[in-house]
């Protein structure tokens, strides 16, 4: 069953996907407070994420996931886990490749 949520396609995002901690949690992919670990996928590592702001960053654990947009699946892919305000899904220029492969157009 899919979940929907609010994605941002951000061509300049040249890292990784990344998911809203408070989404991961609901959808069980991550860890909820209070709740033991081991019922939930472990983070394959952890990376430093540089945002927009010079010299800011965060680390942020890598966990993997599936996720469609519109006619197209995204399998195995590696997010990482963030709390952020203003969307769920942060899809990286990589991803938005396959989109783009597959004859989507990004305009603005």
């Amino acid at each position: 069953q899919w979940q929907e949520c609010d994605a941002l396609l951000d061509t300049g995002n040249m890292g990784m996907t990344l998911i809203r901690a408070s989404l991961s949690q609901a959808l069980g992919l991550s860890a909820l407070p209070g709740v033991p670990p081991s019922h939930f996928q472990k983070p394959h590592k952890q990376v430093i994420v540089q945002g927009v702001v010079p010299g800011v960053s965060m680390d942020v654990p890598v966990i993997t996931c599936t996720y469609r947009i519109k006619d197209q699946t995204m399998t195995n892919v590696q997010v990482g886990i963030c709390e952020t305000s203003d969307w769920d899904l942060l899809v990286c220029n990589v991803d938005l490749q396959h989109f783009q492969a597959a004859g989507y157009t990004l305009k603005v």
